[in-house]
């Protein structure tokens, strides 16, 4: 396993940003007044705009969702900085695939102290990741994942789960939805659902838009249909 790199600095506590600011930062989309969208691009064909990582905001509190693989940590540690954002209440897992939880244990060198929210078949996995990296070379073939970059363990006493989960103004109820893998969870945040991969992966085409059923191997049809419609009834 790869060890978390020791270079990084924590981020420091800046001045607000302004929009006019943000806007130059071609990685960083607001989508609503406190939530944002980081694509996370990968240095391989077809991978621009694939893989994404949200940061949401409450005053002085702040939530990651899915901080995305090792390879790109350090985007998302610029998206934070920019935002002003020098601690997290939350980092929450939707599930553990490398292309959404891989850079977890990185991103603690940016920001430590934060608690992490996960799926409970997922924390040992995230904890000791040997047979998650194994795992992963296996599904995704061993270039993939070596984009990707291999996972390191994340801290025993920083990782949990909770059906609900409280502090500053955040109030997360947390759904385990199993459909795209056994350890997946959506969470639903002020009215908004943050739903990982439980309905597929959905690119915006020019006049249309791609929807795939993405899972890895094995696809158990009842289980996704239930778990999409939970999530549609949220």
């Amino acid at each position: 396993m790869s060890k978390t790199p020791s270079t990084s600095q924590p981020i420091r506590h800046l001045n607000n940003p302004t929009q006019s600011s943000l806007s130059e930062i071609s990685y960083l989309h607001p989508v609503l007044e406190n939530l944002y969208l980081v694509d996370l691009d990968q240095s391989l064909p077809g991978f621009k705009r694939f893989i994404s990582s949200w940061i949401y905001l409450d005053g002085e509190q702040a939530i990651v969702v899915d901080p995305g693989p090792a390879s790109t940590i350090t985007i998302l540690a610029k998206a934070l900085k920019a935002l002003r954002v020098n601690k997290l209440s939350y980092v929450l897992l939707t599930h553990i695939h490398l292309d959404h939880a891989g850079g977890e244990s990185h991103l603690l060198r940016y920001i430590p102290e934060t608690k992490i929210i996960c799926h409970p078949k997922g924390i040992p996995h995230m904890i000791d990741p040997a047979k998650l990296w194994a795992g992963s070379q296996k599904v995704l073939g061993e270039e993939l994942a070596r984009a990707y970059r291999p996972v390191a363990a994340v801290p025993e006493e920083v990782i949990g789960f909770a059906n609900h989960l409280e502090k500053g103004g955040f109030s997360i109820d947390v759904f385990k939805t199993p459909g795209h893998a056994s350890h997946h969870l959506n969470y639903l945040i002020d009215g908004l659902l943050f739903a990982g991969e439980v309905a597929g992966v959905n690119i915006s085409l020019e006049d249309a838009f791609y929807l795939r059923i993405a899972t890895p191997p094995r696809f158990i049809y009842d289980v996704y249909k239930d778990s999409l419609q939970k999530a549609a009834g949220l």
